[in-house]
């Protein structure tokens, strides 16, 4: 028996591409545009072959990763149970009570639990942070700490409009290179 796939593309696109980018290059490679490409970049499942043969899937895989896309090719055929679980464990497998493959409502995860990167939630103390009032300056804060500097205690004084500000000695430019051994040549290239 031949395998049988299913493409399913949800938008997503490979590690350091941008989405705008690979949005241009699947839509010009699969000739698409306006609703169809928004519909394609919606975030939400898409099927695009419901049962496909491995050729015609290897070429479509080819075509969104060229492009910067990641399509998932998942396997049409039930898939056979495996060990004492008695469930159907491959990729993609939605397996019913019947061994086979469960439809799924629109807009549903793809991935079993399972199948899904582990991400593990990161605690941020976030108690010393406060609101600052609407239409406040955030440059500055409101503590002791950011009372206005005093600068009476500094000595200075302001220039006049013009004034050359950089009083360091200046030396002189560098004498004109010595040409006097350099002659032109005539047009015609005699001497």
């Amino acid at each position: 028996m031949s395998e049988r796939y299913r493409l399913v593309f949800r938008g997503e696109v490979q590690e350091g591409q941008h989405p705008a980018v690979v949005r241009k290059k699947l839509g010009k490679a699969l000739q698409l545009q306006g609703a169809q490409l928004d519909m394609l970049f919606s975030g939400k499942a898409v099927i695009l072959k419901r049962d496909t043969d491995t050729p015609t899937a290897a070429r479509y895989q080819a075509l969104f990763k060229e492009s910067g896309a990641r399509l998932r090719i998942l396997p049409t055929d039930p898939v056979p149970s495996v060990g004492a679980a008695g469930t159907g464990s491959g990729p993609g497998s939605d397996a019913g009570s019947g061994g086979e493959p469960a439809v799924l409502p629109l807009g549903s995860d793809v991935l079993r639990s399972d199948e899904r990167p582990k991400v593990e939630a990161v605690q941020v103390a976030t108690g010393h942070l406060t609101l600052a009032d609407a239409g406040s300056d955030l440059g500055r804060g409101t503590g002791p700490a950011d009372a206005p500097e005093d600068l009476t205690h500094l000595n200075f004084e302001v220039a006049e409009v013009g004034v050359e500000m950089d009083q360091r000695p200046r030396r002189p430019p560098p004498p004109p290179p010595d040409t006097a051994h350099l002659e032109i040549a005539p047009e015609d290239g005699t001497d």
